[in-house]
């Protein structure tokens, strides 16, 4: 009897898991679905989604003038071979930034811009470079496109 209560709760909790899963995004004031076989952790993360993840903070007007403090805090706690400058567009937004080939061989960029008003840091992830809007998968471009 206490095996079979023990099944329950855990087939509850996974149920309940499995049911509240995050299926829109919120970026800055657009919604965005989550695809099918991805995974987002917040209404601001996305983990997984085919080699991509994203994230993205809202940042007060004084972060936005330390950007150059925040990108050099963040290389701090990374390990890349190489660093471009970038500029790129985010929800028709100019964003600047800087890309980084890690490592293991992934990239990453983070960047700063504002949409519908509002300021923000997004960092992105991919398994392979990108340099072209033809790199980039449909979902992808709702966070970047290139100028």
């Amino acid at each position: 009897m206490k095996k079979i209560v023990i099944f329950l709760i855990v087939f509850i909790s996974i149920k309940s898991t499995a049911q509240s899963a995050i299926e829109k995004l919120t970026y800055a004031k657009k919604e965005i679905t989550v695809p099918e076989n991805c995974v987002a952790e917040s209404i601001t993360k996305i983990s997984d989604c085919n080699g991509f993840f994203a994230m993205w903070y809202e940042i007060d007007s004084a972060g936005r003038s330390m950007r150059k403090q925040t990108i050099k805090q963040i290389e701090e706690q990374i390990k890349y071979k190489t660093k471009t400058e970038i500029k790129f567009n985010s929800q028709n937004q100019l964003f600047e930034g800087v890309t980084y080939k890690m490592e293991d061989e992934t990239y990453r960029i983070i960047g700063f811009g504002i949409i519908d008003e509002i300021p923000i840091m997004i960092i992105l992830g991919f398994q392979t470079e990108v340099k072209t809007n033809e790199d980039l998968k449909e979902f992808e471009k709702n966070f970047i496109t290139f100028i």
